[in-house]
């Protein structure tokens, strides 16, 4: 989960870190059910690392 707990991506502004973080702990959990959450973050992130970067 580096790319969603990177400082990079709290930085760019686009998510509330309280929220990203909260959600990642429910993961972690068995909570699967916001893997939707996580894997827009992830990509979103990726993509920022490659096209803005």
């Amino acid at each position: 989960m580096d790319y969603v707990m990177s400082e990079s991506f709290f930085a760019r502004g686009w998510v509330e870190p309280k929220r990203v973080k909260e959600e990642y702990q429910n993961y972690l959990k068995s909570d699967k059910s916001n893997s939707f959450f996580l894997w827009q973050w992830i990509s979103l992130e990726i993509w920022s690392r490659l096209f803005l970067d």
